[in-house]
């Protein structure tokens, strides 16, 4: 931050020590003044990352900081190196989990060095047997702009909104599969997920767990994602239940009996 912009350090400063919301806009506005990006801790307060931070505190065994992305000089070098620049949201999403990013055996988010352009867009996640392929414009004038679904597909609305539905997908394969991981890393300990055919009161799931935000991924297009803060389910209508994961023992208790019956 230059020093010379007193103002923007002491509006940072009073945000640090109060995190009060009101200040949010004149601070984000602050660092677009001078070419920064915000740091971590203020991006995601961001109505549009908030829910990432808090799905990533629940669900992960670390939560989002300043090492869980890349810097502003490694995404610089990738926009000198692709002779574009990012949309902001695309490089709010590096800064803020950039160097978490991994494959986890299903479908497979892009780093930021593996970015390429291509018919003047950045592929930023491959279904696993390239089925489909989520894009977006490499025009860095738009803020969040919408994606680009192959065609086949319906498409999932901004980006930003796109990469947290992208993220609980593959969150809930590495529950399922308990192996512990997901594309940010280590789920947290007690975390569980699982498969079922289907559920003995679809109904009573459907009024329990109301549909989240997020999008759903391409090929459960119009199935959206069901849950709350600590449960997240991926169903068909009718009751036939993919994947779901709990972040905590409660919650579990508390969704199985939806899909085995009462408990014993």
């Amino acid at each position: 931050m230059p020093s010379s912009d007193q103002q923007l350090r002491e509006l940072q400063r009073a945000f640090d020590a109060t995190l009060d919301l009101a200040l949010l806009d004149p601070l984000l506005e602050g660092y677009r003044r001078v070419g920064l990006m915000p740091p971590a801790r203020v991006l995601v307060r961001r109505p549009r990352w908030r829910p990432l931070a808090e799905f990533v505190e629940t669900f992960y065994e670390e939560p989002l900081s300043e090492e869980s992305g890349c810097s502003e000089a490694e995404i610089q070098a990738t926009e000198q190196r692709l002779g574009v620049r990012l949309p902001c949201a695309l490089r709010e999403w590096y800064f803020l989990v950039g160097h978490r990013l991994r494959d986890v055996g299903q479908d497979v988010p892009t780093s930021l060095s593996q970015l390429r352009v291509e018919d003047d867009a950045v592929t930023v996640w491959i279904e696993n047997q390239g089925v489909w392929s989520v894009s977006v414009s490499a025009n860095g004038t738009q803020e969040d702009p919408a994606v680009r679904v192959d065609e086949d597909f319906a498409s999932m609305g901004p980006l930003s909104e796109a990469l947290r539905g992208l993220l609980l997908s593959d969150t809930l394969t590495g529950a399922s599969q308990g192996q512990g991981l997901g594309p940010l890393g280590a789920l947290a300990p007690a975390v569980t997920g699982g498969w079922h055919e289907s559920i003995a009161d679809w109904e009573g799931a459907r009024a329990r767990y109301p549909a989240r935000a997020e999008p759903p991924i391409p090929t459960f297009a119009g199935h959206p994602y069901r849950g709350n803060r600590e449960v997240v389910l991926r169903a068909e209508d009718g009751g036939t239940f993919l994947l779901w994961a709990a972040a905590t023992e409660p919650a579990r208790q508390e969704l199985l009996p939806y899909l085995v019956g009462p408990l014993s």
